[in-house]
């Protein structure tokens, strides 16, 4: 039988040692949600008999039906929920529920109900039908809370503008409604200087629009999409003298207006030039959730003072996904000297992996660096070094992902070469196929006996070396770059045993510029990858153009950068409306940081943009707000949550809070070209260079270079 495999090798070494909030559907104010369940949102309520409120559903099914009951819970995940009384009906030949249509304008204080009837035909006769004979559900095409529903007693999200069903079934029959709600919604006001700031503040003569003193906007950039389950986005702007200001978001289905003084924490540093203002769950809500799936307009207008004359920016559109955007993020910390996890609605990310983190073999943790994720998010391969009695050595670890810190170790024992090296799992998690630090032959594993498969040759039997593989999620070919040329992403198909095909450029390197890091989509259909370690590409996984991410790539605070900084290890989001490329980069974000220092940042990617005749399916890049503003963050790994799927439990009780002192790079890594120990040495510019501790051939064991580079 044959099996085939795919993964992904670059041609340079890289070594290092080196809950989601569930949506709610209330009468109240709903924050951003996380990992969309099955199905639209939605709210139900069931008729039957002989019980009380009616239990929650998830995945799109029905509630348990209950009588004497007072009103269906909210749904979570597009599920629904059951609970209204009545007795059985009679069975009609139509349905129709009243109103039909309704256009509501809410404001994001609380919404009045609104109650719908049914009436129904019979035998060419009309019948009234009673509200609690039926089932009635409430839901929206995309992730946003629909609100609730009774006994035909609807109670709406006060906070989201959009289009929701009314559905009644019932008799053996059913019927909708529709409700267009617009919201016109004031954030709270800021205060300056303790006096509240409003719209009368803004009453003075207008002075147009890109003069010498209108805001200019720094980020986000313009054409910007965002998951509508984030919310951290602190929006940066010039003052250009103004200590006022009113942000306007304009939607098809909302106008939400913040007044604000532009002081926020997080500029402190520019307080004098940069206005900043930080979208709170509440306001973020109202803008994304009013207009998932599609996009708003944003101006920012300016005045010295009070009645003053008014200035305005140019406007930018800003876009967000129709769904929540799921999955975990996995990313190597420098900071911390470990492996930190987080999600894109999280506020700030958990240490997951870090040195003094004690394991469950009793081992401590004293650096975990190279990593990779199964794509089910269930397992990671970890190179690091830890002491104890199970003698986790600087070397390859298995270990199963947990809902809470530290995951579990299953493997550390693999016949491989020891120190820092690269990995990844198969579909089924059975197998790695993974890379050396040093540069040397591929290998497959087997992930849990640790024990060697087959060392990868290409089809005349000869080695064949890279660095940094993925293996594809469809088990079709194997994709690597590896060093006989210099830098291209090639693909590879294992046969099974020790068989191998020959490898197939797909990517050759971009003049003397050598791709790198290349990543399969979740779906299989793409790579990619990183150019120069600066520009981000793409290339079908069966070969055919590379297309850069131009947007993601060149569009950094709303102008065009010619030479952009380091950008490089892509990884793609679990699937969606959109797709979504993370990667580290070391650009400026806005006028808070003037860049240098590697931090995780996204870009939406839309393939159908090409189908249109675009060059360039990518949107530009936004910074993951969870993060450290000094945090130097690389290589990230975006998979499923396995806490979305399984029941967490309650967080063990972490006891006492340990003090890590400072990550074991601050002082303990090793120079290049400094003695080092093959065992237990870790140099300091792994990262980037590739740097390893090894023999360079005179016989004393240095942190060298690899010579493939």
């Amino acid at each position: 039988m044959r099996r085939a495999l795919s993964i992904f090798v670059m041609a340079m070494a890289l070594t290092a040692c080196s809950k989601s909030n569930t949506k709610t559907s209330s009468g109240s104010s709903t924050s951003a949600g996380t990992n969309a369940g099955n199905g639209s949102s939605t709210a139900t309520t069931s008729a039957g008999s002989n019980g009380t409120n009616g239990s929650t559903a998830a995945n799109g099914t029905g509630g348990s039906s209950a009588t004497n009951g007072t009103g269906g819970t909210s749904a979570s995940n597009g599920g629904s929920s059951g609970g209204t009384s009545g007795s059985s009906c009679t069975g009609v030949d139509a349905l129709a529920i009243s109103p039909a249509t309704s256009n509501v304008t809410l404001t994001g204080g609380t919404a009045s109900p609104i109650t719908f009837t049914a009436s129904g035909t019979r035998g060419g006769s009309n019948v009234s039908v009673a509200a609690s004979d039926l089932t009635w559900t409430v839901t929206r095409a995309d992730d946003s809370d629909p609100g609730t529903i009774a006994d035909g007693v609807y109670q709406p999200n006060p906070s989201a503008g959009g289009t929701v069903t009314i559905t009644a079934t019932g008799c053996g029959q059913t019927a909708t409604a529709t409700v267009t709600f617009f919201l016109d919604f004031t954030a709270t006001s800021v205060t300056d200087g303790g006096t509240a700031i409003s719209s009368s503040d803004f009453s003075g003569a207008d002075g147009g629009v890109v003069g010498p003193k209108s805001p200019q906007i720094i980020y986000p950039s313009d054409e910007t999409r965002f998951p509508r389950n984030i919310y951290k986005v602190l929006f940066q702007w010039k003052r250009q003298g103004n200590s006022l200001f009113r942000l306007t978001f304009t939607g098809s289905n909302s106008v939400v207006t913040v007044y604000t003084d532009g002081r926020d924490p997080t500029c402190s540093a520019v307080a004098n030039t940069a206005g900043c203002w930080q979208a709170d769950a509440t306001t973020w809500s109202a803008i994304a959730g009013s207009n998932a799936g599609s996009t708003v307009d944003l101006e920012i207008d300016g005045a010295v003072s009070s009645g003053t004359t008014v200035y305005t920016s140019t406007h930018e559109t800003l876009g967000f996904s129709k769904r929540d955007v799921p999955g975990a993020i996995f990313y190597w910390a420098a900071s911390v000297g470990g492996i930190q996890r987080a999600t894109v609605s999280d506020a700030a990310p958990e240490n997951y992996l870090v040195p003094t983190t004690v394991l469950s073999n009793s081992d401590t943790v004293s650096c975990a660096a190279c990593h990779a994720l199964s794509r089910d998010g269930k397992f990671m391969a970890v190179s690091g070094q830890a002491t104890g009695p199970a003698t986790m050595n600087h070397g390859l670890w298995n270990m199963q992902v947990t809902p809470y810190p530290p995951p579990v170790p299953l493997q550390a024992q693999f016949a491989s070469p020891s120190g820092d090296s690269f990995a990844s799992f198969s579909p089924d998690d059975a197998k790695l196929i993974f890379s050396p630090r040093n540069g040397g032959q591929l290998l497959v594993l087997d992930a849990d006996a640790g024990s060697i498969i087959a060392p990868v040759v290409d089809g005349n039997g000869a080695a064949v070396k890279g660095t940094a593989p993925d293996w594809s999620p469809d088990t079709t070919t194997d994709t690597f770059a590896y060093a006989d040329t210099n830098g291209a992403i090639a693909i590879l198909n294992w046969l099974g045993g020790t068989q191998f095909t020959a490898a197939r450029v797909i990517a050759p390197k971009i003049g003397a510029a050598k791709n790198a890091y290349p990543r399969y989509s979740p779906e299989g259909d793409w790579v990619a990858y990183t150019n120069n370690n600066t520009l981000l590409y793409v290339v079908p996984s069966d070969g055919g153009a590379q297309i850069q991410l131009t947007a993601a790539n060149h569009v950094v605070n709303n102008a065009q950068d010619a030479n952009p900084k380091e950008t490089s290890m892509p990884t793609w989001a679990p699937p969606g409306d959109l797709r979504w490329v993370a990667f580290n980069s070391q650009r400026a974000y806005g006028l808070v940081t003037n860049g240098g220092t590697n931090q995780i940042w996204v870009a939406a990617v839309d393939f159908s943009r090409l189908d249109g005749g675009e060059v360039d399916p990518s949107y530009p890049a936004f910074r993951l707000p969870f993060q450290e503003l000094t945090a130097k963050n690389h290589r990230a790994f975006w998979v499923q949550d396995i806490r979305a799927t399984e029941d967490a439990g309650p967080a063990p009780d972490a006891g006492e809070p340990v003090d890590a002192g400072p990550p074991p790079d601050a002082g303990t890594c090793v120079a290049t070209g400094d003695v080092c120990n093959l065992a237990t040495s870790s140099c300091c510019d792994a990262f980037l260079t590739g740097a390893f501790c090894g023999d360079p051939g005179d016989g004393g064991a240095q942190c060298v270079v690899p010579a493939f580079q």
